[in-house]
């Protein structure tokens, strides 16, 4: 088991800035 913490308000990358599936799901939820 992984366990992933994420600061959403860090996450600072544009949509056309989003290169892995990771920071689609991330942009997404944020």
């Amino acid at each position: 088991m992984r366990l992933i913490f994420l600061e959403l308000p860090k996450f600072k990358k544009a949509l056309s800035e989003l290169n892995t599936l990771t920071d689609k799901w991330i942009y997404f939820l944020k």
